[in-house]
């Protein structure tokens, strides 16, 4: 009998453990979300509303700059971040087929175990990091809102964690 009560406790003592656990996780990420957030609106400001002379170099031969979508990726981006990057080029073709996305790679060889990611669209590369340069060294990977008359429409910095209203409000303002 001693020990059933033993038992009951050290289970009901895992469990709250565990309920614990969870709501510190859940803090931790609502904490990183918050932070992100109040970081990528200071770097938006750095962005939005400038134009970029090294776009038009980087990008030659695409001779309609009007409103196009281009997603920039260095080397130091974590690899699921590129990833996601990617995945989100797919997302916005089957919703917007008619959105040009120009995909600008600084990647340089800095991370070299990064696997090869599928992609059936040409990249312009950024050997210099002309651009990232001009942006002021921003958080990569991002999504940018381009045209060569306003400069920069709108910015989404692709987080390291899931943030699906910021990418749902940024894919509803492609329109």
């Amino acid at each position: 009998m001693k020990y059933n009560y033993l038992i009951l406790l050290l289970v009901f003592l895992v469990s709250c453990n565990n309920d614990q656990k969870e709501k510190n996780q859940d803090f931790i990420e609502d904490s990183k979300a918050e932070a992100f957030q109040a970081k990528s609106g200071k770097m938006t400001n750095q962005i939005v509303g400038k134009r970029f002379n090294s776009i038009p170099d980087l990008v030659s031969g695409i001779t309609n700059l009007d409103e196009v979508l281009i997603f920039y990726f260095t080397g130091s981006d974590c690899y699921t971040c590129i990833v996601k990057g990617f995945d989100y080029i797919k997302d916005i073709k089957t919703k917007f087929p008619e959105k040009h996305v120009i995909v600008i790679d600084a990647h340089l060889g800095i991370s070299l175990k990064q696997e090869p990611i599928e992609f059936n669209s040409l990249t312009y590369p950024d050997r210099e990091r002309l651009l990232h340069k001009e942006m002021f060294y921003v958080h990569t990977p991002l999504f940018m809102r381009y045209s060569i008359e306003n400069g920069a429409k709108s910015v989404y910095f692709v987080p390291t964690f899931e943030d699906r209203n910021k990418y749902q409000e940024f894919i509803n303002n492609l329109n």
